[in-house]
């Protein structure tokens, strides 16, 4: 992969995964209110939007001010709100299922009006604590558009700064289609439909919700079902995002199959042709619905997989064993390409690369490993040597020279057409790398 893919990709994919969630069911909720007509309903929903944005930006705020003085009581705060979040959007649920139970009785007070409402305030409710989670993580991710020892203005800027632009603008377009999708269904297909997706919401935030819980201790972590959760919550976003997916394919079905075609007489040609637009509409909606939510769960499942696969390191190279020094003949790595080498001590397997600089005869010799990365070691990506953990592109010309993530440097000699290494320089490096890694 190119390095301006994996810079678009990685902060497109971020958002995409971070705002799927809240997308769908502000979309869900906005149009259920809609269709609802209350106006409290609206004036609460728009009302708990702009407080859950407000707080959402303060606990960035004092992230960015304390990161580490308020790290624990933020970190405690997060987890709240989460199950926050959840338990809202769980009572807004049950109370929906109550209200359409109780609408089959026919009874003739107005109990079921009063839960739906119910239902659809708690829903609304729950959009707080999830803006109060996700804006911080939102705003944090733009100070990693320029990367360590980068110019504030270059192409890995502008790129990261497209891909996390590209996010936003295909989370808003998926939630703006649910919307309008929702408002456009039958009342019959309505509620179905609402259901199955806030049983999906629900899931989803129940995942999240047990294991917050868990940590918080409103939960025992020692519990196996709980504790099975908590490893589903690391891999659970790409089954909902195809189970969203699937559900907005049923929802766009819905609403193109019952706008097919005109039914009915109309008394003039100019109320037929509206008709006729609104019905096109609908079908446009219905279309882009599926469209946006596809891209969405091939964001989450075959980019993510694609630019999370991680980066196999080279094997090491041979190299010449004489008299407690380790020599490299320069004709084995003066391609100007990376190459690894190892040395096995007391079972630290203490690895260095070499590498040819450019435009020059002189060569970058350090050890696979960085003072700020650890032993992730560098791989290459074209013509660049970049760091397996942090992604930054090494200078070819300072390989050799201590700072950033520079390789760290240890002595060495070119001498006679070789480079010579004394090992015991090498061993005062061994612990760096852990037995047996």
């Amino acid at each position: 992969m190119l390095r301006k893919e994996a810079w678009v990709l990685s902060f497109f994919v971020y958002v995409v995964s971070l705002l799927l969630l809240f997308a769908y069911l502000y979309g869900q909720t906005l149009a259920f209110v809609w269709r609802s007509r209350d106006k409290w309903l609206a004036y609460l929903l728009y009302i708990a939007t702009a407080i859950g944005f407000v707080a959402g930006t303060g606990v960035y705020i004092a992230k960015r001010l304390q990161p580490k003085k308020l790290l624990r009581l933020l970190t405690t705060l997060n987890r709240h709100v989460i199950v926050l979040a959840w338990l809202f959007a769980l009572i807004g649920f049950v109370l929906l299922i109550i209200y359409l139970l109780v609408k089959q009785t026919k009874l003739k007070f107005r109990l079921d009006s009063g839960l739906k409402q119910l239902a659809l305030a708690f829903f609304s409710l729950s959009i707080i604590p999830l803006q109060m989670h996700l804006i911080p993580q939102l705003l944090l991710k733009t100070g990693e558009f320029v990367a360590f020892n980068e110019e504030s203005i270059s192409t890995g800027t502008l790129f990261r700064f497209l891909g996390y632009s590209l996010g936003l603008l295909l989370v808003f377009l998926t939630g703006l289609s649910v919307f309008h999708a929702c408002k456009r269904m039958l009342d019959k297909h309505l509620y179905l439909i609402a259901v199955l997706n806030y049983a999906a919401i629900v899931l989803h935030l129940s995942v999240r919700g047990v294991s917050s819980g868990a940590r918080l201790g409103i939960f025992s972590s020692r519990n196996n079902f709980i504790f099975d959760i908590m490893i589903l919550e690391d891999k659970c976003l790409p089954y909902f995002a195809i189970s969203y997916l699937l559900l907005a394919v049923v929802t766009a079905l819905a609403v193109y199959l019952t706008h097919r075609k005109l039914v009915g007489t109309f008394k003039t040609a100019a109320m037929r042709r509206k008709e006729a637009w609104w019905q096109r509409n609908c079908r446009r909606w219905a279309k882009s619905l599926v469209i946006f939510m596809l891209l969405s769960a091939l964001t989450l499942t075959v980019v993510n997989d694609y630019i999370t696969r991680p980066v196999k390191l080279t094997a090491p190279e041979e190299y010449q064993d004489e008299n407690r020094q380790i020599i490299v003949d320069l004709k084995q790595v003066e391609d100007g390409h990376l190459h690894r080498f190892a040395y096995e001590f007391e079972h630290h397997n203490i690895r260095f690369i070499v590498v040819r600089k450019p435009k020059s005869n002189a060569y970058g010799v350090g050890l696979d490993a960085c003072n700020i990365c650890g032993i992730a070691g560098y791989f290459e990506r074209g013509d660049s040597v970049v760091c397996k953990r942090c992604d930054v592109v090494m200078n070819k010309a300072t390989i050799g020279f201590l700072g950033g993530c520079n390789p760290v440097p240890f002595p060495y000699v070119v001498k006679d057409g070789k480079i010579i290494i004394n090992k015991a320089d090498l061993e005062k490096e061994a612990n760096r790398f852990p037995l047996g890694a």
